[in-house]
């Protein structure tokens, strides 16, 4: 298309200045091709007026609006996590170090059932005897037991409770048997409930009983009831 078709066109589509149509159209009554150019130009824009009509779907718009929508939002999400990663894993980092250094400062935390039941799979035996009347340190430097001189002591097994270091001892009065656990470091046992001191309990559905000592925790389970598991504590810690 050379530019005297251009003009022609655009004379047909109206957008000439009018000093630009005048000399168009002068030119027109000495060239029938040019004529001709312009009839055809101004029949296809009037057919296309008649016959070509616009097709509206405002769902099919709102859908994609709503999909170009969504795009720029991920686009802006991709560009946030992009440029501040580094930045957000860093405050990840600093959590994670800060609670680890908290929990290294203060050691003392509650252990779960699950964690406590783990102890009779962790113990060892340390070859202990039966012992009769003694006052025994679990720890070196830690709180004394009173072992009362109507108690049999079969064992004395060591373990680890989430770190904590553990003993157990396996006494008999008599009555029949029940076993004494110390663990350092720990405050209590999740799920356990009390009013006083004492905080009761079932670990593998037995009957358990324990209570602060010095820093760490004293435990007694028995197959007899709470009462008398919280008698056997205060006989072992001498009260």
């Amino acid at each position: 298309m050379n530019e005297k078709q251009i003009q022609v066109n655009r004379l047909a589509d109206g957008d000439l200045t009018e000093s630009e149509s005048s000399e168009l159209k002068a030119e027109l009554t000495n060239d029938p091709n040019l004529a001709s150019e312009l009839e055809w130009a101004q029949c296809l824009k009037q057919q296309l007026k008649e016959k070509c009509h616009t097709v509206g779907c405002q769902q099919t718009w709102q859908a994609s609006l709503l999909r170009l929508d969504a795009i720029d939002k991920t686009k802006r999400a991709e560009y946030f996590v992009g440029k501040y990663a580094w930045a957000v894993c860093g405050v990840f980092l600093v959590a994670l170090v800060s609670a680890a250094v908290l929990n290294r400062m203060n050691p003392t935390r509650h252990l779960t059932e699950t964690q406590v039941a783990g102890l009779f799979n962790s113990f060892r035996a340390e070859g202990g005897s039966a012992t009769r009347g003694t006052v025994v340190d679990p720890f070196p430097g830690g709180p004394p037991l009173t072992f009362q001189s109507f108690y049999r002591v079969s064992s004395a097994e060591n373990g680890f409770a989430d770190g904590h270091e553990a003993v157990r001892f396996r006494v008999d009065d008599g009555r029949g048997g029940f076993a004494v656990i110390y663990v350092s470091k720990a405050s209590g046992v999740e799920g356990f409930s009390g009013t006083n001191a004492f905080r009761l309990g079932l670990i593998n559905g037995q009957r358990s009983v324990t209570v602060r000592h010095g820093e760490g925790l004293l435990m007694v389970m028995g197959d007899r009831g709470f009462d008398e598991l919280q008698e056997e504590i205060l006989r072992l810690i001498n009260r």
